[in-house]
Formats: structure tokens, C-alpha cells, sequence
């Protein structure tokens, strides 16, 4: 999209978007143009994550005069899978969200506040104080 070239995303932030592969709807004649499905369970896990480029976005028709509630907006995507790039349209907002390149969360800062929790061992069982020998 035009606001990526002037406002990008940092470099230790990627696009990931929620879609099952297999259950996509094909939209056109074109092998790789789908229609996203809303599925059960979709966001729970990463497993249906795939990094994503937004490609573009439509306002739906669904706002009411008397709601406050704004218009959906869905979005097209170009998602990465299998070094493929399959063009997926009507993701909502919902299934988009933002990820942590690897290795690059604050977690990993060299003067990240860490130290060690000492606790005492009559409050841990004794099954996770035995060791084997």
C-alpha cells in the first residue's frame, strides 16, 4: 500500500495473517487468488499464521445509520507459503496482527531485567526436586 513507502513498518516488525490454506475458497480461474473462510479455532494457535503483505483494503457496506459501531473493513493480502504467493481477499482486521521478528522482542536486550527466583524447595514438589542418577 501508497503508506508503507512513506511510513514502513519497523524492521523487527512483521505482518502475520491468520488464514487456513486448505479451506480458502478459490475466487477466480487463477490458481493463486482465494477467498478468506472463517474458521473454527483459526487464531488460537500459529499454526494457520503466515507472514503477509497487505496489498489492499475495502470498506464494507455493512455500517448502519444508527450504529456506532464502525464499517468493517476487509483487506487483500499476498501471504507467503511454500515459496508461493497466494493472493487472499476479504481477511477482516481481526485476523491480521503483528508479530516479533525472531530474536528481536525486548526480551532479548542485552541489559534486558533479569535475575534468578529463589524459592524454597518445600515449596516445589518433591517429584520436580528428584533427579535421576
Amino acid at each position: 500500500m501508497e503508506q508503507q513507502k512513506t511510513h514502513p513498518y519497523p524492521s523487527s516488525v512483521r505482518t502475520v495473517c491468520y488464514v487456513t490454506l486448505q479451506k480458502v475458497m478459490k475466487e477466480s480461474k487463477k490458481d493463486d487468488a482465494y477467498t478468506w473462510k472463517a474458521v473454527e479455532n483459526l487464531m488460537q494457535t500459529t499454526d494457520h499464521a503466515h507472514q503477509c503483505d497487505i496489498v489492499n483494503h475495502i470498506l464494507g457496506d455493512d455500517h448502519r445509520r444508527d450504529s456506532i459501531l464502525p464499517k468493517e473493513t476487509l483487506y487483500t493480502a499476498r501471504i507467503h507459503h511454500d515459496n508461493r504467493n497466494l493472493l487472499v481477499s476479504g481477511i477482516p482486521r481481526l485476523a491480521i496482527r503483528f508479530h516479533d521478528v525472531d530474536h528481536t522482542a525486548d526480551q532479548f536486550l542485552g541489559n534486558a531485567f533479569r535475575h534468578e527466583i529463589n524459592l524454597p524447595d518445600k515449596m516445589l514438589p518433591t517429584a520436580l526436586l528428584a533427579t535421576k542418577e
